[in-house]
């Protein structure tokens, strides 16, 4: 039996006729084209620039925002936040990573509308992504509509939509096609400029700070090069692309030094500076039934403020939908699969979904062993971004091939037709088996599809009919499965303070607040909701972690390390939930918590229907422990023994500190002290103390490497004391004590970030690398006039 396809026909690397603006010059093609991205961006983005809308849900409300407006709020003052007071008593916040301190987009929130800002940095984000897909279709060789559909693809899948709200997730994955545009076109043109911006965007997405991400793609763009080079240029081509990128990484490494080193520091107290055991690496696998949503979208309902939200919000990934257009090709693919380019990426869709299974899969606990690091990442789902990557690629190059095909006859409708009846199947099986996802839109559009292309195929409409009616259907597909997946509120849901936190403006730098349960697990469900919109009222209403960091109020609890798992704060949290609930009362007291917001019983709602905490939930702990205070005596404990004496019922932590470390000191028979102030500015403390004798003053802030004090103007150790807090050893008299924080690794990461740049700020002023004509990924079709003598089975 002969295939309905001949093999030895491949994708042109640079030139293609179809669907192109014919007589048009080629800058005026791409001007149009970005334009029409940049416009489709607008679209989407208009409510949240000129409507006075936000984004919410989801990570978004508690900790993109809170984290984004506190780095604002530093900006404003002048100073890098290497420390922030909201969470744990205290913890580093620009080493955390996450926050994006030097990520070079948050020059934005120097803007001071910090919501404006925010709304901006998304759609500069989504403009990246669209034109550096452009760009990169074009070097690849895809017509003009076919760069159209894979950006449109890139910038509106359900993957990269939702991700939106994941963050980081997100921010580093739309540098990727600039990061192939730019060494690409090193390797093509070997001009040095290019090879900087390499570096840079390479810089970029590791200050996004999701290095899975990072790590993902230089191992695609490394294989995606290995892949291009034909074997007759030997291995001396093979170790000058691998220099070339490996140089390209360690100055972008070199680069963001002045982030990474402070974090490779942070690590060193982090659960995962051990690795993750397999359970909590693959907590968050990709479920088999979450493949359906590859073909359907998750249906929506309701409103939440003014737009909607979905029915269910489920694991990392909520949705997985590039497209039915895109599902399309991507099956079509595996006709075209001798394709060198098509072939790659192909395979490499195939391996992110097998990856991202995770403990779905069998094999992959092997993986989990095998692979190097891999145990210090979360999660397994994260996997499926190289295949949506990959779906939008082949979106441009199947389209180019399908029609090349059938132009010129050397493709039967078979294949196509065969790609549609599976796919009309499987969305009717899957919108019988899973209704919350719908079916009809789906089948509407693979009818459209299937009847445009049978005529396309029987000469019935012309090509760039075809191409531009493929182009509106990615557009309305997405557009109405995908858009809603960027839930929004009016502005003023943001704006408008909790009730509480007017009650709590005055507790800042004297008494922290905890909000949940006691006499149940605290960390169990926090409060019963019947959709994700009260829950997130609910959660700004109990100043919830982090938000606190909006409107002053500094809570005990938060996400661990900003989800870096600092072991003290893993500890914290275990004590909490091991205690019962009079040990849990006492963590808090001891804990420098005054005020307790009680979630239990009905909330009050308004006029509106959203619910209103009144401020009788708070409850004060009028003997909760200061902010500061001094104790005439001090106690040396083991590690072992440290948290069960601190938190026994008989232990006093007014009259002595307990310490792991033995110092000289003479207690006083007659010990009077007073803390007489404690203020707080940005990564600094001043305290001023009075005392009769020698004692010890602690400070509820958590000890942590990075601080230190002068005491009168002169240094002093900073002692820990009882496990989490700091502790400065002071004679009789009066005292002015000067806590600054500066993170460890700072000072070396600020070094070679700067000794990096000059290095490449220095690249011009080298001699050229002689050009070399780069050899393209698929070759170029034969001439018209021979491809009738090429035998189709030989390939000859």
């Amino acid at each position: 039996m002969t295939s309905s396809i001949q093999p030895e026909v491949s994708l042109p690397f640079n030139k293609t006729e179809n669907g192109n603006l014919k007589g048009k010059p080629e800058w005026l093609q791409d001007l149009l084209g970005l334009l029409f991205l940049f416009l489709m961006a607008f679209y989407i983005f208009y409510p949240l620039l000129f409507n006075n809308k936000a984004l919410f849900l989801r990570d978004y409300h508690f900790i993109t925002y809170p984290f984004r407006y506190f780095l604002s709020q530093a900006y404003h003052a002048g100073v890098i936040p290497y420390w922030t007071s909201h969470g744990f008593g205290g913890m580093p916040f620009m080493a955390a990573f996450h926050p994006g301190v030097f990520y070079p987009p948050s020059v934005l929130f120097f803007l001071p509308d910090t919501l404006l800002a925010i709304n901006l940095f998304y759609f500069i984000h989504f403009l990246v992504l669209g034109s550096f897909l452009y760009l990169l279709g074009k070097l690849w060789g895809f017509s003009f509509i076919a760069r159209l559909c894979s950006s449109v693809t890139g910038m509106l899948s359900g993957f990269i939509v939702a991700a939106t709200l994941t963050s980081n997730f997100f921010l580093g994955a739309v540098w990727l096609p600039m990061v192939f545009w730019m060494f690409l076109k090193y390797r093509q043109e070997k001009k040095i400029g290019y090879f900087i911006g390499t570096v840079l965007a390479i810089a970029a997405q590791t200050l996004a700070a999701c290095p899975e991400i990072n790590i993902m793609t230089m191992i695609l763009l490394y294989a995606h090069c290995l892949g291009s080079i034909p074997k007759k240029e030997g291995m001396a081509a093979y170790a000058r692309m691998s220099a070339s990128l490996g140089l390209a990484v360690v100055l972008a490494l070199g680069i963001s030094a002045l982030q990474l080193w402070p974090t490779a520091a942070l690590m060193d107290h982090s659960t995962r500076s051990g690795g993750m055991n397999y359970e909590i690496h693959s907590m968050w696998s990709l479920a088999p039934h979450t493949l359906a949503t590859l073909i359907q979208t998750p249906v929506y309902m309701g409103e939440a403020g003014s737009g909607p939200y979905p029915v269910f919000w489920g694991g990392f990934l909520h949705t997985l939908y590039m497209g039915v257009l895109s599902l399309i090709f991507i099956a079509t693919s595996f006709f075209f699969r001798r394709d060198k380019a098509i072939g790659f990426w192909l395979v490499v869709f195939l391996l992110g979904i097998w990856l991202a299974l995770g403990n779905n899969n069998p094999f992959y606990e092997y993986v989990y062993h095998s692979i190097p690091l891999l145990e210090l990442f979360r999660f397994p789902a994260k996997f499926f971004f190289v295949s949506s990557f990959a779906a939008v690629f082949l979106t441009g190059f199947v389209l180019d091939a399908l029609i090349n095909h059938t132009e010129n006859h050397r493709l039967k409708i078979y294949p196509v037709l065969i790609v549609l009846i599976v796919l009309l199947g499987w969305v009717g099986w899957i919108g019988l088996n899973q209704p919350d996802l719908g079916m009809e839109d789906s089948l509407i559009f693979l009818f459209i599809f299937g009847s445009a292309y049978f005529l396309f195929y029987f000469g019935k409409i012309r090509k760039i009919v075809f191409t531009a009616l493929v182009l509106l259907l990615i557009m309305v597909d997405l557009n109405l499965k995908d858009f809603r997946l960027l839930p929004m509120i009016d502005r003023i849901f943001y704006e408008e303070k909790p009730v509480l936190a007017e009650s709590l403006k005055d507790t800042y730098g004297k008494h922290r607040v905890y909000s949940g349960k006691i006499q149940h697990s605290p960390f169990s469900a926090f409060l019963p909701v019947t959709n994700p919109l009260d829950g997130i009222l609910l959660w700004k209403q109990y100043l919830r972690p982090y938000t606190g960091m909006v409107y002053g109020v500094e809570n005990v609890a938060g996400e661990a390390g900003l989800g870096m798992g600092m072991i003290k704060q893993v500890i914290w949290v275990a004590a909490m939930k091991q205690a019962d609930a009079d040990g849990r009362l006492r963590i808090l007291k001891r804990s420098n918590v005054g005020y307790w917001i009680n979630p239990k019983g009905e909330n009050r709602l308004d006029s509106n229907g959203d619910p209103v905490i009144s401020p009788d939930r708070i409850r004060v702990f009028k003997d909760a422990l200061p902010r500061a205070y001094l104790v005439p005596r001090v106690r040396w404990v083991k590690d072992s023994q440290w948290l069960n004496t601190y938190y026994h019922k008989e232990f006093d932590p007014l009259q002595e500190v307990l310490l792991s470390e033995p110092v000289e000191f003479e207690p006083s028979d007659h010990f009077q002290a007073k803390v007489k102030e404690v203020s707080y500015r940005p990564n600094h403390v001043t305290v001023k103390t009075f005392q009769t004798g020698s004692g010890f003053l602690v400070l509820m802030d958590s000890y942590f490497p990075g601080w230190t004090v002068k005491v009168d103007g002169e240094e002093r150790p900073i002692l820990q004391a009882n496990y989490f807090y700091r502790a400065v050893q002071l004679g009789p008299g009066e005292h002015t004590l000067e806590f600054d924080f500066f993170p460890e690794g700072f000072k070396e990461g600020l070094i070679v970030s700067a000794f990096s740049f000059l290095i490449m700020l220095m690249l011009p002023l080298c001699k050229p690398f002689k050009r070399l004509k780069l050899q393209h990924s698929a070759p170029a079709l034969p001439d018209p006039e021979k491809a009738s003598e090429i035998d189709p089975t030989t390939n000859k």
